[in-house]
């Protein structure tokens, strides 16, 4: 049986970036969302967030309804659990729907940078 995913991206998963094509071209774009709860993000090429620190911020991104196969190509791209950690957290789509979708996360002592960019009280990321 092949079960549908809901993931929440905020990074080079995100339409028009590198990843996107690569991973998520052909999987059904849910809408644009927030996170829920605040996270801080640090870029090191790429964003990565994490719920420890000082002054947290919803996340802004993507979701996308994907299926299993989809779901372990993106668990090996995050390096889980390695590198990230698959989280299940809340996300606001498109302002008015709440679900409850995938979120890659960083692990407990892994990647350590610069602070991304805040956009309308937002963390956002771009290239």
């Amino acid at each position: 049986m092949n079960r549908r995913h809901l993931v929440f991206v905020y990074g080079t998963l995100k339409s028009g970036y590198h990843n996107f094509d690569r991973y998520l071209r052909g999987s059904h774009k849910v809408g644009n969302a927030a996170t829920r709860r605040a996270f801080h993000v640090t870029c090191v090429g790429y964003p990565v967030a994490y719920r420890s620190g000082p002054d947290p911020l919803p996340v802004n991104g993507e979701v996308y309804l994907v299926n299993n196969e989809t779901m372990a190509k993106l668990d090996r791209l995050e390096g889980v659990p390695y590198l990230y950690q698959r989280t299940s957290e809340i996300v606001l789509v498109d302002g008015t729907t709440q679900l409850r979708a995938w979120m890659y996360t960083k692990r407990p002592g892994q990647f350590h940078g610069d602070p991304c960019p805040v956009v309308d009280g937002a963390y956002v990321w771009s290239r």
